[in-house]
């Protein structure tokens, strides 16, 4: 709103398309965390099945060996998605602070 306003001097609107864009990009970090923990609570929510499935198996049976590779790659791909959210809080610290400071250092008098 106040981007397009006559008004508003040009180094205001300047700053506030910045901020609109240090915003976006905060908020498309976070919401690829929030996919993340999605697909992490889905695989849990399956591998709980899987372990009572295990439960009522024998241990030689080729779907006890089939559940037993599937849950290890179920493991690999939540040790990946918790790598990549881990790297993702750093990048949304690095971000968050890069507004603030920006936001601090603004000066818009003319």
């Amino acid at each position: 709103m106040y981007l397009v306003q006559k008004v508003v001097s040009g180094k205001v609107k300047a700053a506030l398309a910045e901020v609109v864009k240090r915003k976006a990009a905060l908020q498309e970090v976070t919401a690829r965390g929030a996919q993340f923990e999605q697909q992490i609570k889905i695989i849990e929510e399956e591998q709980t099945r899987i372990r009572q499935n295990m439960e009522r198996l024998d241990r030689t049976s080729e779907l006890y060996k089939r559940y037993v590779k599937k849950f290890t790659d179920q493991e690999d791909e939540i040790e990946k998605l918790r790598g990549q959210i881990r790297e993702l809080i750093a990048q949304e610290t690095q971000l968050r602070k890069a507004l603030d400071e920006y936001l601090l250092g603004l000066d818009l008098q003319e």
